[in-house]
C-alpha cells in the first residue's frame, strides 16, 4: 500500500529527483548499518560457508552480515542502491562509474562471500556496455515485457539438471527449485517465514519459484499480468530497460521481490510509468489523496 502511494505521488516529482532520493536515502541507511555493526552496536553474528565431503560437513570461509542479519541480505540492500544509481548515471556512464560499482561490489563480496551483489554488478556493467552499442539502437527488446514468464520457464528447465555438476556449482539451488516445483498449488501456500521454518534445508532463493509457491498459479498469473503492463513502459527508455534486465537475471539467485528495500524503487517506477500513460486514472488517484489529506 505504501509503495503504491509512493508510485502515485512520484508522478508530480521530477524523475532525477526520485533517483537521487532513493540513492541517497539508501546509501545513508546502508553506511549507518555497517558503521553501527563495526562498533558492535548491532548484535549481528557471522556465518560460515558449509562444505560437504562424502557424508561429512565442514565449516569453510567466514561470512559477515555487516549488521543486516544475513550475508545475502547485504547484497539485497546493495541492489536497492545500485538500481537508482544505474538509472541516474546511465546516459553519462564513464570509467569512474565502472570503478565505483566494481570496487564497492568486490569489497562487499570479500566480507560477505555473497555472490549476488558481485554477479549483479558484473551483469549491470556488461548490460551498460551492450545497450550502448550502436547496432542495438533499433532493437526493441520487446521480449522483456514477458520477463517474468521467461524466468519461470528457464527456472523449470534448469531444475531438470538437479543432482548434476551444475547443481553443485550453484550450491544445490537446482535441487531446491525442483523440490518447490513439486509443491506448487493453484491458490498458493504459506508465508515466507513459515516456509523458512518448515523447510530449513531447502532454501527458496528464487523470485520466480517464490511467487509460484507462495501465491500459487492463480496469484502468479495476476502478478505476471501486472509486470507485463508495467514493464512494457520501460521499453521506451534504455535507462529503464536496463533495470528490468538486471532484475530478470538477479531473480534467479535470490527472492528479490521479498526484500522491500531492493524492489521498492523498481515497483515505484513501474507504478509511476503505468500511471503516466493513463493520465485520467492518475489524476483520479491524486485527487483522492488530496481529499484524504484535507
Amino acid at each position: 500500500m505504501i509503495i503504491f502511494l509512493l508510485g502515485i505521488l512520484s508522478i508530480k516529482i521530477n524523475e532525477k529527483k526520485i533517483d537521487k532520493l532513493f540513492f541517497i536515502c539508501g546509501s545513508i541507511f546502508f553506511l549507518i548499518t555497517i558503521i553501527m555493526n563495526s562498533f558492535e552496536v548491532l548484535n549481528d553474528k557471522a556465518l560460515y560457508r558449509v562444505y560437504k565431503i562424502g557424508k561429512t560437513f565442514y565449516a569453510g570461509e567466514k561470512r559477515e552480515s555487516l549488521g543486516f542479519g544475513h550475508p545475502n541480505a547485504v547484497s539485497l540492500y546493495y541492489l536497492g542502491i545500485l538500481f537508482p544509481y544505474l538509472k541516474y548515471r546511465y546516459n553519462f556512464f564513464n570509467k569512474i562509474d565502472f570503478f565505483i560499482i566494481g570496487i564497492s561490489s568486490y569489497l562487499l563480496y570479500i566480507k560477505t562471500l555473497s555472490r549476488l551483489g558481485l554477479v549483479s554488478s558484473i551483469i549491470s556493467l556488461l548490460l551498460v556496455i551492450l545497450l550502448k552499442q550502436k547496432f542495438l539502437n533499433k532493437f526493441k527488446f520487446k521480449f522483456t515485457k514477458n520477463w517474468f514468464i521467461f524466468g519461470i520457464v528457464i527456472t523449470f528447465l534448469l531444475s531438470l539438471f538437479s543432482k548434476t555438476k551444475l547443481d553443485y556449482i550453484l550450491s544445490f539451488r537446482l535441487s531446491y527449485w525442483k523440490f518447490y516445483f513439486k509443491k506448487i498449488t493453484f491458490l498458493g501456500n504459506q508465508s515466507f517465514t513459515e516456509i523458512f521454518e518448515k523447510n530449513r534445508n531447502f532454501i527458496l532463493d528464487n523470485t520466480y519459484i517464490y511467487a509460484l509457491y507462495v501465491y500459487g498459479v492463480f496469484g502468479t498469473l495476476i502478478l505476471m499480468y501486472i509486470f507485463y503492463r508495467c514493464s512494457k513502459n520501460f521499453l521506451r527508455k534504455r535507462r529503464l530497460l536496463i533495470l528490468i534486465l538486471v532484475l530478470f537475471f538477479t531473480s534467479f539467485s535470490e527472492s528479490v521481490l521479498v526484500n522491500r528495500i531492493s524492489c521498492c524503487y523498481l515497483l515505484v517506477l513501474m507504478i509511476r510509468e503505468e500511471l503516466k500513460t493513463n493520465k485520467r486514472v492518475s489524476q483520479i488517484y491524486l485527487e483522492k489523496i488530496k481529499i484524504s489529506l484535507s
